[in-house]
């Protein structure tokens, strides 16, 4: 349950009640008082999947995997954002062995609404194979649970040997394309069908 994970990240952080909304206030930018946090830990007040993302942060305690489907308030109903794990880098311009897909490895947590049902993960991109859609930099965040191939879509692929790469898909014959201002990028023809790790429904680029 939410409160019980809200007074574990404490506990875990050694963090007190009133440090903790200090904290929060600064992250989130509102303010939030020692009272509001002392409900969240007993289940009188709901947590926003902001909140959420923002408690992770600061206290270093991961959000357990069920949540990153959907974000849950304490009742146990769901709430419009959800929390989606930022995983290390994917390479945009080849495949990468040191890609990596577990949640323990999230390197931070952030607060996300308006996507479709799924289970997301957010990367960073690394490489201008893809700069015309995500420069270097930029996250991408893509659904686990959509891998069925679009053409001109956008996935990320894996293969076992090498890691993984960002690219579009394209039938005919099938390859995985940049999509870039460098025209040395190549696309890379799988042998055999290509394994997709999800599709790519949002890039969010910092300016």
């Amino acid at each position: 349950m939410t409160p019980d994970w809200v007074a574990q990240a404490l506990a875990y952080a050694g963090m007190t009640q009133a440090e903790l909304a200090r904290r929060l206030t600064a992250e989130v930018g509102q303010s939030i008082d020692r009272a509001a946090v002392n409900k969240m830990t007993t289940g009188a007040r709901k947590v926003s999947g902001v909140e959420l993302a923002a408690i992770s942060r600061v206290t270093g305690y991961a959000v357990p995997d069920e949540w990153f489907q959907k974000d849950v308030d304490f009742a146990g109903e769901a709430v419009d954002a959800i929390s989606v794990p930022v995983l290390s880098w994917v390479a945009a311009s080849s495949f990468d062995s040191e890609a990596g897909f577990e949640a323990q490895d999230a390197e931070e947590f952030i607060a996300l609404s308006g996507l479709k049902p799924g289970v997301y993960v957010g990367l960073r991109v690394r490489g201008d194979s893809m700069d015309r859609i995500a420069p270097p930099g930029s996250l991408i965040v893509f659904n686990r649970t959509d891998r069925v191939l679009v053409d001109r879509a956008f996935y990320v692929f894996r293969d076992e040997e090498y890691g993984a790469t960002f690219k579009r898909y394209a039938t005919k014959p099938p390859r995985l394309e940049p999509y870039s201002t460098n025209d040395t990028h190549l696309p890379i023809f799988p042998v055999g069908p290509p394994k997709v790790v999800g599709r790519v429904h949002r890039i969010i680029i910092e300016v």
